[in-house]
């Protein structure tokens, strides 16, 4: 029966350190004898350290990582239409002569239009009471 082994396996690898290094191989065995601990694992903890920083190097992430809280063109479109058509809107509500009414108008019916055609395509059909607020107005 073989004797139980009073240490693990190892694996004997020779690295090239150049000569430029030296300063900090000094060091380093300077700190391996305060701390009482061999060169040998010093080097180990700085190799372990490296490897659990850096593995597996550079991961490919899921495309909805980067791109999950974009909201899509559409939204987008929408949002820009709303907000045109807010700012008609709230225009409209003032003391507007003749000819401003019908520029406002123009302006108000292109945004309406926009942004129900935007608003169909949404799920959810998220400005359905800005539109029909538009439509009393136009129909006035």
């Amino acid at each position: 029966m073989a004797r139980p082994r009073k240490h693990e396996a190892i694996r004997i690898t020779s690295f090239y350190i150049p000569n430029s290094f030296e300063p900090v191989i000094e060091k380093l065995k300077e700190l391996a004898f305060k701390e009482r601990k061999p060169l040998n694992n010093q080097i180990l903890e700085a190799i372990k350290e490296h490897v659990e920083i850096h593995y597996p190097g550079n991961p490919q992430m899921p495309l909805d990582t980067w791109t999950s809280h974009i909201p899509t063109a559409l939204t987008l479109q929408g949002k820009i239409a709303a907000r045109d058509l807010k700012n008609g809107l709230d225009t409209w509500t003032r003391n507007l002569d003749k000819t401003a009414q019908l520029f406002w108008k123009k302006i108000i019916t292109k945004h309406t239009l926009t942004l129900a055609r935007v608003n169909d395509r949404l799920p959810g059909q998220p400005y359905d009471s800005l539109i029909k607020q538009a439509q009393e107005i136009l129909d006035n």
